[in-house]
């Protein structure tokens, strides 16, 4: 009897080991298919960031140029301005009226186009009398 409860022993043994032995296998292609999709799914956040980053970056870089642009066009239309104010006080200066009146409509036509619109013009008719 001895030696039967032996066998038995033997071959629970044998089903514990080769249990635990699948379970060891089934845990360690687990882990490595796991691994795998793991590094896939760092790799995809990877370079979904660095397109997230780059479209803000060149978002935010458009926006800067767009503002000195801007302020560089508004720059160069109140040196223009401040060119044709000069020429209109170099015609009344001469006193030739009809080169006073052609140069106001200029200083007109520069209002309409900065952003102030006549805010320009009525500025400085206000100051002086043409």
């Amino acid at each position: 009897m001895n030696d039967y409860n032996s066998r038995i022993l033997d071959n629970i043994y044998w089903a514990v080991g080769a249990i635990t032995t699948v379970i060891f296998i089934v845990l360690g292609l687990g882990y490595y298919n796991n691994k795998r999709n793991m590094e896939e799914l760092k790799q995809d956040i990877k370079i979904s960031l660095r397109q997230e980053i780059l479209s803000e970056l060149s978002r935010t870089a458009s926006e800067e140029i767009q503002k000195i642009k801007s302020n560089e066009l508004s720059d160069i239309k109140q040196m223009k301005y401040n060119f044709v104010k000069m020429e209109v006080e170099n015609w009344k200066a001469k006193g030739v009226y009809p080169n006073v009146l052609s140069t106001a409509l200029d200083l007109l036509k520069i209002a309409q186009e900065s952003e102030s619109k006549y805010d320009i013009l009525e500025q400085y008719l206000r100051q002086k009398d043409i």
